[in-house]
């Protein structure tokens, strides 16, 4: 038992860094309602963090179901890339069609 609780803290401790790795910033929103979307998420990566192992994407419907939340017709036309923005990593978020609803 005494090792099980020693193991567990050396696990801890070893991938805490790896744990909080990245960090979503404030987003940036450069639309307006009825225009298409047009927004910047900033993000923060660890230092050993490469921009190329991100796959941003929106969540799947069953997560938008087990948070208690709607998912619109909207969110599949979501376009995200990774950019770097001077020394910040942002991810864009764009749709072709205007963004109609008050909220997304």
């Amino acid at each position: 038992m005494r090792y099980t609780k020693l193991l567990f803290i050396l696990c801890f401790f070893c991938y805490s860094n790896v744990i909080n790795a990245l960090q979503i910033g404030t987003l940036k929103l450069l639309s307006f309602q009825n225009e298409p979307l047009n927004a910047e998420l900033n993000l923060t990566l660890s230092k050993d963090e490469k921009i190329e192992s991100l796959r941003p994407s929106v969540a799947p419907k069953a997560d938008f179901d087990a948070a208690g939340l709607q998912r619109l017709k909207i969110h599949d036309q979501i376009n995200l890339k990774l950019a770097r923005k001077g020394d910040q990593v942002v991810v864009k978020l764009s749709t072709n069609t205007p963004i109609t609803e008050g909220y997304i």
